[in-house]
C-alpha cells in the first residue's frame, strides 16, 4: 500500500525531471560499469584506490609537466622540439590531462629563438 511519502516524492522527482535538474549530468547514455561484474564486497574499496591512483599518477605528470617544457624550449632545432611537445602531449593523453597545443607551443618556441 502507497505511502502519503511516495506521491511527494514522486512530484518532486517529476518536478526536477521537468526543470532540467537531471539533464546533462556526468555519464548520461553511458553504460554503468560493473553491473555485469559478479559481487565483490569490497567493490567500493578498490574502485577507491584505482581512483586515487590515477590521482596519483596525473599529480605526478603534473608535477613533472614544467621540466618537460624547460627541455622542450631548450631544444636546438624546431624539430626536435616539435617531438617533446609531441611526447608530452602523449604522456598527458595517457593520464587524462588536457593536452597542449603543440602549433602554440612551437610558436612560442620559434619566438623564443630569434634573438
Amino acid at each position: 500500500m502507497p505511502r502519503p511519502s511516495d506521491d511527494f516524492i514522486e512530484r518532486m522527482i517529476s518536478e526536477a525531471v521537468d526543470s532540467g535538474e537531471f539533464s546533462d549530468l556526468p555519464g548520461e547514455g553511458k553504460p554503468i560499469t560493473g553491473l555485469d561484474a559478479s559481487y565483490d564486497p569490497a567493490w567500493w574499496a578498490k574502485s577507491k584506490i584505482e581512483r586515487e591512483r590515477l590521482q596519483d599518477r596525473e599529480s605526478a605528470i603534473r608535477d613533472e609537466l614544467p621540466g618537460l617544457l624547460r627541455r622542450a624550449f631548450a631544444a636546438d632545432e624546431e624539430g626536435e622540439a616539435a617531438v617533446r611537445f609531441s611526447a608530452i602531449n602523449a604522456t598527458l593523453s595517457a593520464a587524462g590531462i588536457p593536452r597542449l597545443d603543440e602549433e602554440a607551443m612551437l610558436d612560442k618556441w620559434r619566438r623564443a629563438q630569434t634573438p
